[in-house]
């Protein structure tokens, strides 16, 4: 294939993406059929096209629907987050051909336990702010300060705590600085 002909072919998909209102002409079919494929084999030699890799996530469906970004609600009311779901779903499946993002409710007894926040180690507070989480400033004194200095250089080693439990680890973590319902491992 010359320049010429690649020059052509590219011209000709720009027109047939323009006739289809700005979607390039896929065969929906085929391609799923052989993402099918690659995704067995992702590496394999004899693949028909390389394995479409990304997932799409609730935060594509804001953009999408012309939604103000909400993650908060997103994340906490399920009712919303099932209806954004749907609408966005709709508008995908005539895409490509696929319901993409999850429109079942959440369910409880399958989500992980709560754990303990960098925040709640520090005695800082976690706030929801501009669509994000902040940890708050805890330490307002030196000696304060020293104290969650210290007791970072001990999370930093924490790697070495993996055979300690109990009040080994207590002790290694100086935990008589702190409340015990500090700390989880």
């Amino acid at each position: 294939m010359t320049g010429h002909d690649d020059q052509r072919l590219a011209e000709e998909l720009v027109k047939a993406t323009h006739a289809a209102g700005g979607l390039a002409p896929v065969n929906l079919e085929q391609f799923w059929a052989d993402q099918s494929i690659a995704q067995a084999d992702p590496f394999g030699a004899h693949i028909p096209q390389p394995a479409f890799g990304a997932s799409l996530t609730g935060e594509c469906v804001y953009d999408e629907l012309g939604v103000s970004e909400d993650y908060w609600r997103y994340q906490h009311d399920d009712a919303w987050r099932l209806e954004l779901n749907k609408a966005y779903n709709d508008k995908a499946e005539t895409i490509v051909g696929r319901r993409l993002l999850g429109e079942m409710p959440r369910d409880p007894s399958r989500e992980y336990p709560p754990i303990k926040l960098l925040g709640e180690l520090f005695d800082a507070k976690n706030v929801w702010h501009g669509q994000s989480w902040w940890l708050e400033q805890s330490a307002h004194d030196h000696g304060r300060q020293r104290r969650q200095h210290g007791f970072h250089d001990r999370l930093r080693n924490a790697g070495r705590l993996c055979g300690l439990c109990g009040d080994r680890a207590a002790q290694f973590l100086g935990a008589e600085q702190m409340p015990q319902d500090r700390i989880a491992f």
